[in-house]
């Protein structure tokens, strides 16, 4: 049996929300591909995992999964440069997680199907949704066009435009 490295644990989660996370982008031949929120090397984890993938002998990168995975195995496969990129760092979790969506969400908005992240627009604010989109992960995971905005939720899971200004307050007005 093979002891473990206490190396390679995890740190503590830190008390009072320290800053140790990231958010970061990987980018296929120049094109930003995905965004993502880290901690220590993260980062780094998708493209040693989708090497390790290409180098097995007889992988069906079809059943690679999930779509992300998928397609950067292909990337690798085909010899594309991929390069990793760290925007923002020293953020606590919930910055961190606030910038990637809405990161996500003006790629969606702006660049449809550019991203290889899973996106569901069942849980995204509306302003966030294109026009069109072609190519989602799930048929599930796209919201019925023709777009109809109104204040109140737009589907299971929506928060209103209002709900989400009071939850935003709140954030803000110290304890």
């Amino acid at each position: 049996m093979m002891k473990k490295d206490a190396t390679l644990k995890s740190p503590p989660p830190p008390a009072g929300g320290m800053p140790i996370s990231y958010v970061y982008q990987i980018r296929v031949d120049g094109v930003v591909r995905y965004v993502g929120k880290g901690r220590n090397g993260r980062v780094y984890s998708h493209l040693i995992d989708a090497k390790r993938t290409a180098a097995r002998p007889g992988v069906k990168i079809r059943n690679v999964w999930p779509f992300f995975r998928q397609q950067l195995v292909r990337a690798v496969s085909r010899g594309s440069k991929i390069q990793e990129e760290i925007l923002f760092s020293s953020l606590t979790d919930a910055e961190a997680y606030r910038i990637e969506g809405q990161l996500i969400g003006k790629f969606h908005r702006h660049y449809s199907g550019q991203l290889w992240n899973t996106i569901d627009e069942r849980f995204m604010h509306p302003q966030y949704l294109p026009k069109t989109w072609s190519n989602p992960v799930h048929p599930a995971y796209k919201v019925p066009r023709p777009l109809v905005f109104h204040d109140g939720p737009l589907f299971a899971g929506q928060v209103s435009v209002e709900r989400q200004r009071e939850i935003s307050q709140k954030q803000r007005t110290p304890r």
